[in-house]
């Protein structure tokens, strides 16, 4: 077990990027499915409301820092958490995965999406087997089919980009029967490595306005931002 931090009612694991990939790789070789969530305060949040993601954040095998909010709110706590953005992670992954003789599965974002990225991760990544590339515009109807299709195509590491909350209540819900050791939801990851979305300069990741840049591309995210203000009032209240 690694060290935790409580955040509005879930718990953040304390570890290092090199400590969550050294436990994933330990994980593949395992039978057991494991889902690991990189936590925001827009996730947090919908958490509050949403029951699904709210189990999805007490069952995952790890729940990682990915925001800036989660990082000052720890701080409050005199606690200070490595930043772990899933496209990173996801990057390391599959850098272990090529390495290993792994396969991967990419489940998301809009038609073709899932296929571009693929195509970029095994042009960075000599030898990793993409074997799976599917869109995420399925409905509820049709969830069975995708599971099935995920499951055929013997994937041990699946990366899914969904919308919150809907991604990681998805991966909840249907984790023993998706055939994969590991999964782990990456929001907009697909639409970055395919060059739909460009990513924050390094210096707004640095002082936490990666959510800025995104909004500046996609400005009929505004609603959801809403939430960022009520997360530091929650904090606050609580700190």
């Amino acid at each position: 077990m690694s060290p935790r931090f409580g955040c509005l009612g879930f718990a953040i694991d304390d570890l290092s990027r090199a400590d969550v990939v050294a436990r994933a790789r330990a994980w593949r070789a395992e039978s057991l499915p494991r889902q690991i969530i990189t936590a925001n305060p827009l996730m947090l949040m919908a958490a509050q409301k949403h029951a699904g993601l709210a189990a999805a954040f007490r069952a995952a095998d790890l729940v990682v820092a990915d925001g800036a909010g989660v990082l000052w709110a720890a701080r409050r706590r005199g606690r200070r958490l490595e930043k772990i953005s899933g496209i990173d992670l996801m990057d390391d992954l599959c850098g272990a995965a090529a390495a290993e003789g792994g396969r991967v599965g990419l489940l998301g974002a809009a038609p073709g999406v899932a296929e571009e990225a693929g195509a970029v991760l095994a042009r960075r990544h000599p030898g990793l087997t993409v074997a799976l590339a599917l869109d995420g515009y399925f409905s509820p109807a049709s969830e069975t089919d995708v599971v099935a299709r995920v499951a055929a195509a013997g994937v041990d590491t699946l990366f899914v980009a969904l919308d919150t909350p809907r991604q990681d209540d998805w991966i909840h819900r249907h984790l023993p029967r998706l055939g994969a050791r590991l999964v782990m939801g990456v929001g907009g990851s697909f639409d970055v490595l395919s060059g739909r979305l460009r990513r924050a300069p390094r210096w707004m990741q640095t002082i936490g306005l990666e959510w800025l840049f995104r909004l500046s591309q996609e400005p009929r995210r505004w609603r959801r931002m809403t939430a960022l203000p009520r997360f530091v009032l929650q904090i606050l209240k609580n700190t």
